[in-house]
């Protein structure tokens, strides 16, 4: 079946933005690295969730990825800015709301009034996985792959654990010790994702559930994201000023592992520096 709502396209560097069926579709637009996640891309995801929340009659936001994928995760062509372990530290003093590049995309789905819903297909790993689970409703295709290979190099999830607390710690320490991907099926059975539905059904089931928003006042809305949200703060899953979240993330940017990744891509080339990341026992 074939949606007929009317398209509003906006096309910006790394992403595109459409508004359809009142919605803010953000597409993740490099086809040619599986939409792998740049500071570029990340920027203006950030900017099209603040566009979206400033856009009258936009209802909620999917994200989604060009070509059948969702995103492979952080690209890792292109170094990160924030490199020593104090760097990482001091970027998240402030605000994490609205910071350009790698840590206001969090941000920016978790603080919006604006569901946002993430419709996955293909790749969803690492730094895409953590977005996936962030977002409020998460609805994967049947071919769609979850996972945190980035693990085997010492990093850690997101800087909200929230969504991996809320699979099952079990699940989520088997997850996150071995960064093995898991199918769009094991991922509903462990609650990491909403529903899985076929593949060629999946848009027509994420405009099914913006229907189903529209439904429901958007304060009511926004009211019920903000106090379930507020819900998990209270438990500590993610705080304002400063604490588990920032610590695990901190901790983990400066390791051997990450350094001797980095000596091999550098020496090597980025294709060997995955395989002895995805081979290599780690101390």
């Amino acid at each position: 079946m074939v949606c007929a709502y009317t398209r509003n396209v906006t096309e910006h560097e790394y992403v595109r933005y459409e508004v359809e069926n009142d919605a803010a579709i953000i597409t993740f637009d490099r086809p040619d690295t599986l939409n792998a996640f740049n500071t570029g891309l990340l920027r203006d995801l950030e900017l099209g969730i603040e566009r979206a929340e400033n856009t009258d009659g936009v209802r909620a936001i999917v994200l989604r990825g060009a070509d059948g994928v969702f995103s492979a995760g952080n690209d890792f062509s292109e170094a990160f800015d924030v490199e020593s372990t104090a760097e990482r530290l001091e970027a998240f003093t402030g605000d994490p709301h609205r910071r350009p590049g790698y840590v206001g995309h969090y941000g920016a789905i978790y603080q919006s009034p604006l569901p946002v819903i993430a419709a996955v297909e293909g790749y969803a790993l690492a730094a895409a996985c953590n977005v996936a689970c962030l977002c409020d409703i998460t609805i994967a295709a049947a071919d769609a792959e979850f996972g945190f290979p980035d693990v085997r190099m010492g990093s850690l999830p997101g800087i909200l654990i929230h969504p991996y607390v809320g699979v099952g710690i079990k699940h989520a320490k088997e997850l996150l010790f071995s960064g093995e991907h898991i199918s769009a099926a094991e991922a509903e059975r462990i609650g990491l994702v909403n529903r899985t539905v076929p593949t060629e059904e999946l848009w027509d089931r994420v405009m099914e559930q913006v229907d189903r928003i529209k439904l429901t006042p958007s304060t009511t809305v926004a009211l019920s994201k903000y106090m379930l949200n507020d819900a998990m703060q209270q438990l500590g899953y993610r705080a304002p000023d400063g604490r588990l979240d920032r610590y695990l993330w901190g901790f983990s940017a400066n390791t051997t592992v990450k350094a001797e990744f980095s000596r091999i891509k550098e020496e090597e080339g980025l294709e060997a520096a995955i395989e002895w990341m995805n081979a290599a026992e780690k101390s």
